[in-house]
């Protein structure tokens, strides 16, 4: 029997050194454990027994044939828990499922933003064109000559770009496709972390 400050030393490729102390990878450990109290250990070995009976009476009640299909009912009773305990947590629990689709409508709504930014400056854009075209059709008309130097550079004309849009995108997508690798976040955390940004 161990005393009640016995020191207790667990490794799996130490060597022992004296007592209770080990030498593992150039560190010396000490380990040690406090011993549960006889009463602690009946308390154990009381439901331990009364677990243990528990399942023999379900046994008993599994093989009487008028019992069975109560018995029967209970199990599934406990299947159906099991599988509805399993979605208040882990990767598919409903928070879990709420924080990646904020994140998904978040990239929604940074694409849109993008979207809404490229189309009124396209549409900046075409009206910049149309109004040097007319120009040129004009001066061409009234014989006015017009270099290819001149075509070519109101040709070359571009839309803005929208660099912190795009960042943002890429970003929020990133985020999104990164929220399964990383540890579960709590809905609540996830809305209280947007409040604070």
């Amino acid at each position: 029997m161990l005393d009640q400050d016995e020191k207790l030393v667990y490794t799996e490729s130490s060597r022992l050194i004296r007592g209770n102390t080990y030498q593992h990878n150039q560190r010396t450990i000490v380990m040690s454990r406090t011993r549960r109290t006889p009463a602690e250990t009946a308390i154990d070995l009381r439901a331990k027994l009364a677990k243990a009976e528990a399942a023999a009476r379900m046994d008993e009640a599994k093989s009487n044939p008028l019992l069975s299909p109560l018995a029967d009912a209970v199990e599934n009773a406990r299947d159906q828990r099991t599988v509805l305990s399993r979605k208040r947590s882990g990767p598919q629990s409903f928070d879990n499922r709420r924080a990646k689709h904020t994140l998904w409508i978040d990239q929604i709504n940074c694409e849109e933003d993008l979207n809404v930014a490229d189309t009124e400056a396209t549409v900046t854009l075409l009206e910049q064109l149309d109004s040097a075209l007319s120009d040129l059709a004009d001066k061409i008309a009234e014989g006015i000559g017009v270099s290819p130097e001149e075509v070519e550079l109101c040709a070359e004309t571009e839309a803005q770009t929208f660099p912190g849009l795009e960042t943002a995108v890429l970003d929020s997508q990133q985020e999104r496709k990164n929220f399964g690798k990383k540890e579960s976040v709590p809905f609540d955390e996830c809305l209280e972390n947007e409040a604070g940004a």
